[in-house]
């Protein structure tokens, strides 16, 4: 005689409960991996938008090394020298350049690196104006042919100092106005971190020190152009 089947004897199928508790785990899970992939994405735009920033800041710190290893020498005025046209602040570099012929027509130019801030970014700027007047200040320098090498949220700050002529410490601003510094360093600081965006970036001006400057027991030396400025009067 057949019998009839039992549900209860073989497998049952899921409850209702077990169906609910199943789907809560897999969202879950689905969950938690949108997370991570969230995350990954994000440190991956943030390691990508650094590395961006940091070859910005390389980019125009190399036109900035440029520049300074070719600061030329001259001074205010030829026949009674009083100071060399080189101005240094925290915040501000103003030097005159022998420009290359290409592109720009060649000859002497006045140049400005400028920390400025604006729309709450600070940026790195590069201008210039031909060089026409030699004992003229840089207020009163009309500035053209402006460059932004650098705009981010940072701090940018330049330094001077001399280890040639046994001014070792770095100063805010140069007051020496008988010699060039001898190096230029610039810090980018993160605004919020106040940590470096880059390592510290030091420029060395070209060598045109006097033979004196290199003596182990010289106390200091003024830098030269096409002739004596100790022979025209200027002091230590």
């Amino acid at each position: 005689m057949a019998h009839l089947h039992d549900p209860q004897d073989g497998e049952r199928g899921f409850t209702l409960l077990e169906i609910m508790v199943g789907l809560l785990i897999s969202s879950l899970i689905m969950v938690s991996l949108s997370m991570a992939v969230r995350s990954i994405n994000r440190g991956f735009d943030q390691a990508a938008a650094s590395f961006e920033r940091q070859g910005t800041i390389a980019t125009g710190l190399h036109v900035v090394a440029q520049d300074i290893s070719r600061i030329e020498r001259p001074f205010d005025n030829l026949e009674n020298p009083t100071r060399f046209l080189f101005t240094g602040t925290p915040g501000e570099i103003v030097y005159v350049l022998a420009e290359r012929p290409g592109n720009n027509p060649a000859g002497l130019y006045w140049v400005r690196l400028l920390a400025r801030v604006s729309d709450g970014a600070t940026e790195l700027v590069r201008m210039r104006a031909p060089f026409t007047q030699p004992g003229a200040e840089p207020a009163a320098i009309t500035w053209g042919d402006e460059v932004v090498l650098f705009r981010g949220r940072a701090g940018i700050e330049f330094s001077y100092r001399a280890p040639r002529a046994k001014l070792r410490s770095w100063a805010n601003s140069w007051q020496a106005v008988n010699m060039l510094p001898g190096q230029i360093k610039i810090e980018i600081t993160d605004t919020a971190t106040g940590r470096l965006l880059v390592p510290g970036f030091v420029a060395t001006l070209k060598i045109g020190a006097e033979a004196a400057c290199a003596a182990a027991d010289a106390a200091g030396c003024t830098m030269k152009s096409e002739g004596s400025l100790s022979a025209a009067g200027l002091k230590q």
